[in-house]
């Protein structure tokens, strides 16, 4: 089965915002997450590609905040292929994207999609090919300035960069 490749890249880091994009193949999305509700999307993001990458989860999802609505970054596993689904709604209220950051780990790409009428699939790959993706998503924000992230964003995410490290030797 061919797996397919996305490559992640950390545009820009700034005054509360964090841009990224995603590649596949000529496809490009780019997708920016605010800091003004105080969630660390990027950090929770490294969780999600943990859980999935070295926990075989069977689903997981992220809210990436965005000003106005959020964007849903969503992972399922289906026997021996990942999919990888990109999603924006504008009509998800920053309270109600508060309300799902605590339980946000364990949403499959269904049960969002059954929270918002307006959800609309902005980059959907069907055959993820996971460890590619991880590894580079890992690299990215290895090359990261620490003293720029934590100046433009939160905490740089020590601890989840260690788990996905040490994932990667075993």
């Amino acid at each position: 089965m061919v797996m397919d490749i996305v490559n992640f890249e950390i545009k820009q880091i700034y005054a509360g915002w964090f841009d990224v994009s995603f590649r596949e193949g000529t496809e490009k999305l780019t997708i920016s997450a605010s800091d003004a509700w105080g969630n660390d999307s990027p950090g929770k993001f490294l969780e999600v590609l943990y859980d999935m990458y070295a926990e075989s989860a069977e689903h997981r999802c992220v809210i990436w905040d965005e000003e106005p609505g959020e964007y849903f970054i969503c992972m399922d596993r289906f026997e021996n292929r990942v999919r990888l689904i990109v999603s924006y709604s504008e009509d998800a209220e920053d309270m109600l994207g508060r309300y799902f950051q605590s339980i946000e780990g364990d949403l499959s790409y269904e049960e969002i999609r059954g929270f918002f009428d307006d959800l609309q699939d902005l980059l959907v790959v069907e055959n993820l090919d996971l460890e590619h993706f991880v590894k580079n998503v890992y690299e990215e924000f290895r090359k990261c300035d620490i003293e720029e992230y934590q100046g433009h964003w939160m905490d740089y995410p020590y601890e989840q960069m260690e788990k996905m490290k040490v994932a990667f030797k075993s």
